[in-house]
Order: structure tokens, then sequence, then C-alpha cells
């Protein structure tokens, strides 16, 4: 399968290259995915899954078999860092984590931003009244030192800029 796309083969170890390439009907958001699970015996098994709508666009299909192929090659805790990057360029590809929001809406794959949750004063230095401003709460049972004056925040959910 491989070789019909024209990657360079010649680094890759052969349970990479005799990876099963599978079409997942079930991909809504990803043009592909590298997987990594166990065998019924314990064995590791691995495996390419494409998008269905890959098979209309050519260029889009050997870029996201090539970054899959990249993600097996590097291991499995290399996620999109350096190591994945050169084996993506080794392998012919454009070493992007992602298609762009184009060029996935060209295949019919839509992409949904993200909600961010909103920002919030989560807690206030005693000695300075700093304010701490995260979207998510912090542990109720730890105390916090704050770095920039020595102080104890004092727990307390509230949007920025609200009286206390």
């Amino acid at each position: 399968m491989l070789a019909q796309l024209a990657i360079p083969t010649d680094r890759l170890t052969a349970d990479v290259l005799d990876a099963p390439v599978r079409v997942n009907p079930r991909l809504r958001t990803s043009l592909g995915r590298a997987r990594w699970k166990r065998g019924k015996t314990g064995e590791l098994v691995i495996a390419i899954e494409l998008h269905p709508s890959l098979a209309a666009d050519a260029e889009q299909y050997r870029d996201t078999v090539t970054h899959e192929v990249a993600h097996l090659a590097a291991g499995r805790g290399a996620g999109h860092g350096p190591a994945w990057r050169a084996w993506h360029r080794k392998l012919g590809g454009s070493a992007r984590r992602t298609a762009t929001v184009a060029e996935a809406a060209a295949l019919g794959i839509e992409r949904k931003r993200r909600k961010r949750s909103a920002r919030r004063v989560v807690a206030t230095c005693e000695r300075c009244g700093f304010e701490l401003v995260r979207a998510r709460a912090l542990a109720a049972r730890r105390t916090y030192t704050h770095i920039g004056c020595g102080g104890t925040f004092r727990p307390g959910l509230r949007t920025p800029g609200e009286l206390t």
C-alpha cells in the first residue's frame, strides 16, 4: 500500500510496513488515526484508520497516510513532537499536525471549535490582593502560596472585576 503512494519505506520496520489501513466510517472530525491496541494474546497490534471522504482527494489521502505512518514509526508516546515531524518529512509529508479547516471542509468534514470555558477569579492573595484567574477551580483541600509575595491564596470563585 505504501509503495503505491511512492512513500519511501527503506527505514520503516516490518510491523509498520505490515500495518493494515482501514476506512473507518465512525471518524467524524479527524481525517485519520494511528491505533495501538493489545491483541487477544497480549501482543501490540497497530493499524491506521482513515476517514471515508479521503478517497475523493489523492493529495490529502497521501498526506494523511504519511501522517499516520509517521505516528507508528515515531512510537506511541511521540505525539506531534520532533521525532514525529522528522518521520513525516522523511516520508514526504508536510509535517503539519492537522489538516486545515478549509481542507477538511472540502472533504465534507465539519470541524467544530472547542468552546473555551469562561475564565474567572478562583483565588485572591491575602497579602497583596493579587487575583488568580483560571478556567478551573483550585483544589479545595490544598494551600496555595503566591510566588510573587509569599502570601496565601484565599479560594473564592467570581468573575474578574466583581467585588467581594
